[in-house]
Formats: C-alpha cells, structure tokens, sequence
C-alpha cells in the first residue's frame, strides 16, 4: 500500500472499543487523523534529527555549559534526556567494555554522544582524558538544579553509578509516565513512543538489522553492544536521547497528564 502511495492510518476496530471504551479518546483521534489526511491538512512528525559524536573534553565541556545555560521556564532549567549504551544488561560483568557511551537531548530534533568504555571512544580507561571526563560526567549527574529525563531510568542508574560512582539526581523516567497514561502491557518500551510519539518509528532498525546479522553483537547469542561499530551505535545512542526528550515533552501534554 504504502509503495503504491496509499496513505495508512492505525485504527482500533470498533469491536475493541466497545469492551474498552477508555480507548475511546484514540479511536476518536484515529478519525481525525484520517481526516486530516484526506482533506490533506495532516502533516507528518518530523523524524530523525542532527546527533554529535563528542571526542574532546572541550566539545564535552560546552555541551554541558549549555545545559545551565539554557532560559529557565517558570524558574526551571529545561530538562535534559540522557541514556546509555551498555555492554552487558549486568554493571558488574567483566567480559565486555562496561559503559559503551553516554548520550544527551536537550533539544528534539539533536543530541550528543560521549563515547566511554567503546573501543573507538578517545576516553577508554587509561586514556589522558578519561579522568576529566568522569568529573564532568559527575558534575552533571549530581546537580540537582538540571532536571533530567530517562527511560526506564533504574536501569541507566546503575550502570551509570558503578563507571563514576556518581548516581543522577533529579530524574523523570519517561517510562513510568507512559504507564501512568497507559497502563497495556506492551505499550511503553522507547521503540513504541517512537511510533506513538515521534516520527522516528523504526530508528532501531539498522541497529537491530546489524545484530542479526553479527552474532558477536547479539546479546541474546553470547554478544556484546560493544561490537557494533561506532558508526551504527552512536547515532542510534543519540536517537535514544532525542525520542526519549521530545515523548516527555508530548506526554506531558497529554489531558489525562
């Protein structure tokens, strides 16, 4: 359909409705969208934005200066999205690179990565860097004057801890705001509020694609995230950052917030 140019919009069937009538308010939205399509007022979500790969502490240091400089809303700094790219579920393993790399969103559409225990990253331990950068990474996660956005943040919390001894403070978990909007089983993972929220449904594909295809890549097969190439990871790293930042911020629109 799509390749013969044929618009498709997602739909409950009525019958759902009928047993479910608090999805009500999504099967009417379904309805105006499609309107919206046909009286060719709709317009697409934008996708996929512009992500950094940061490998000086003077790049590092500016994004971070960024972030406090940003105007205050109502008297509170706008919130940054960060995420990690771990090699093992487990912070305490010892077979792979710990924390593959750090990355933020502050602004949809943009994000920066920092590379950290990847074996392209310019700030492995042992590196002249690295201790610069821990401090600034530590700086950051520690001030409670920056509100800060994760998904499923709990998770990122201890990786996070364990590579700078240093836990994030002041934190919203995007995960668990979904689930107070939508409490489906199924429904909050980052790869879902991508379709539901963004337009960068699907941005996990060449990721995905690449661990199929590389069993050292596949965690499911005795892999690792910290054998995929930079040039795959970092942006999708960065993709995490900026679908993380702009679902808060539509979330946080939503009547039933």
């Amino acid at each position: 359909l799509v390749a013969a140019g044929i618009k498709v919009v997602g739909c409950y069937h009525p019958a759902f409705i009928a047993r479910f009538d608090h999805e009500l308010p999504k099967f009417r939205a379904a309805l105006q969208t499609a309107k919206e399509v046909l009286t060719k007022e709709w317009k697409a979500k934008p996708g996929a934005g512009t992500y950094r790969v940061l490998t000086t502490l003077t790049e590092v240091r500016e994004l971070f200066d960024t972030f406090k400089r940003v105007a205050p809303e109502k008297g509170v700094k706008a919130p940054v999205a960060f995420d990690t790219e771990t090699g093992s579920l487990s912070p305490f393993q010892t077979e792979f690179p710990k924390l593959l790399c750090f990355s933020f969103s502050q602004v949809a559409g943009t994000a920066a990565v920092i590379p950290f225990d990847h074996v392209e990253s310019p700030f492995r331990e042992g590196s002249k860097d690295r201790a610069g950068l821990t401090k600034m990474l530590c700086t950051f996660f520690a001030d409670e004057t920056i509100p800060k956005v994760a998904q499923n943040e709990k998770f990122d919390r201890q990786h996070i801890f364990e590579a700078i001894g240093t836990a994030p403070a002041n934190v919203r978990d995007s995960m668990l705001l979904h689930f107070v909007l939508d409490e489906r089983r199924g429904t909050h993972g980052l790869d879902v509020l991508a379709y539901q929220y963004t337009g960068m449904g699907g941005y996990d594909k060449p990721l995905e694609n690449y661990v199929k295809t590389h069993k050292e890549a596949n965690p499911r097969r005795g892999g690792s995230y910290a054998n995929i190439p930079g040039e795959i990871l970092f942006p999708y790293a960065g993709m995490d950052a900026d679908v993380t930042i702009r679902a808060y911020a539509a979330m946080r629109k939503e009547k039933a917030f």
